[in-house]
């Protein structure tokens, strides 16, 4: 946990920063499990003064291991990352960027938070394989091409008419 004072941040006095190891002790958001190892550098700024806009650019490699978004198996992921947001002491509903309350920031955990973010929604080891069978007979698992292929040959009739529901009384 590298801690720095956002105080210590000020209009042409930048804080740069480099690191290298694993990410641990902090809570993971699937389909992250763990950060193996990373190695990120960059520089707190503080861009205007007056409006206390405090940005963090970053630059990055890492080696996590994730699920598999398909079949839920997991697997070493090699990443980078780039990336220049805004910190913000809370919600403003204006700014886009990272939340960070209080008087310091933690890198580690910040750099964690936009490791987090840059995941693609759809994480696959390999492309290719296939959907996995279920166990459950109820359950068919399909494809996005297979469900349109299936959509269009069902049809609507010959299902029973169903009567509407009786109006309740005000």
């Amino acid at each position: 946990m590298k801690n720095v004072a956002k105080s210590a941040v000020t209009s042409g006095r930048d804080y740069t920063f480099s690191s290298d190891g694993p990410l641990e002790g902090y809570e993971t958001h699937y389909p992250l499990i763990a950060v193996k190892s990373c190695h990120y550098e960059g520089e707190l700024i503080r861009e205007n003064e007056d409006e206390g806009q405090l940005w963090i650019r970053v630059k990055g490699k890492a080696e996590l291991e994730v699920y598999d978004t398909r079949t839920g198996i997991p697997f070493l992921y090699p990443t980078k990352i780039q990336e220049k947001a805004q910190i913000l002491d809370d919600e403003d509903g204006e700014g886009e960027g990272y939340i960070v309350s209080g008087p310091n920031i933690d890198l580690d955990g910040l750099v964690l938070r936009i490791l987090e973010s840059s995941l693609p929604l759809q994480l696959l080891k390999n492309p290719d394989e296939p959907l996995p069978k279920s166990k459950d007979p109820s359950v068919h698992l399909m494809s996005e091409d297979e469900r349109k292929e299936e959509k269009g040959n069902f049809s609507l009739d010959g299902l029973p008419e169903f009567p509407d529901a009786p109006k309740k009384d005000s």
